[in-house]
């Protein structure tokens, strides 16, 4: 019967005990959690950031003289962007070209295939840099064209025309325009080359100045009249008194085929 009471009495001292060492573990270990001061190190946003510029975008045509969109976006190691304007921007052609900041809209760059560069100096003292290429600023206008000339020729009693191929070139700043076409007559067993040689002013869209014919050995010049239409053609016309015994009528149509303008360089 001792044995009994004496084992009753053990029990709830035996569970007493596992119960007061399972608790003391578990404030041990929320005091760890609880009290750490371990100092947590601040996260530097600029570590590492990248400078980009995202307009233009390289290769890009722009029209000289007018308005367009730059940008530039400092990106932080994570790829967010980050809100910075300190960026200082440069033309490796153009000098005197400066600007500053993330994004701003500017139409003085000088004509010319461009590289431009960003760079920033960040809160942290890094150095970060960005460039993109190959930007082509020139006239909207400017180019080779190249298409058709058509002649009609008036000889008193018949008349005849004939077709030819033309090709023109306006240059970088949109001022002025030369080209030369050629076109070949065949009547009553005879055949003339008209070779024509053009010298334009450019003033907006419109097409001023010579068309000069060589024939016979002379150069017969005459005024044109042209300019650039709505669908981006080069059109032009002109009348022309040949010693007073044959009468032109010529006209030209032309598309751009390329923004180069080194053709009769």
């Amino acid at each position: 019967m001792r044995n009994v009471s004496l084992l009753l009495v053990s029990i709830p001292l035996l569970f007493s005990c596992r119960s007061d060492n399972a608790i003391l573990d578990l404030d041990e270990e929320d005091t760890g959690a609880i009290g750490d001061d371990d100092p947590v190190e601040p996260v530097d946003p600029y570590e590492n950031a990248t400078l980009e510029i995202v307009s233009p975008a390289p290769n890009s045509f722009l029209a000289y003289g007018q308005e367009a969109d730059f940008e530039a976006v400092l990106w932080s190691q994570a790829g967010e962007a980050l809100v910075f304007d300190d960026i200082n921007w440069n033309s490796t052609i153009d000098e005197e070209w400066r600007h500053e900041g993330g994004a701003f809209q500017d139409g003085s760059l000088d004509v010319g295939t461009h590289l431009l560069r960003v760079n920033a100096t960040l809160p942290n003292g890094e150095r970060v840099f960005g460039a993109v290429g190959g930007i082509l600023v020139q006239s909207e206008y400017a180019g080779t064209y190249a298409g058709t000339t058509l002649v009609n020729t008036d000889f008193g009693d018949f008349a005849v025309g004939c077709a030819g191929g033309a090709i023109m070139v306006i240059d970088v700043y949109g001022e002025n325009a030369e080209g030369e076409s050629d076109c070949i007559l065949s009547f009553d067993g005879e055949v003339i080359e008209l070779d024509y040689v053009y010298d334009l002013n450019m003033k907006g869209e419109e097409l001023t100045g010579e068309a000069a014919v060589s024939l016979y050995g002379f150069e017969l010049p005459t005024d044109f009249l042209g300019g650039i239409d709505e669908d981006g053609l080069l059109v032009g016309n002109w009348e022309q008194d040949v010693f007073g015994f044959m009468e032109i009528d010529g006209e030209l149509s032309l598309s751009r085929v390329s923004r180069d303008t080194s053709y009769f360089e």
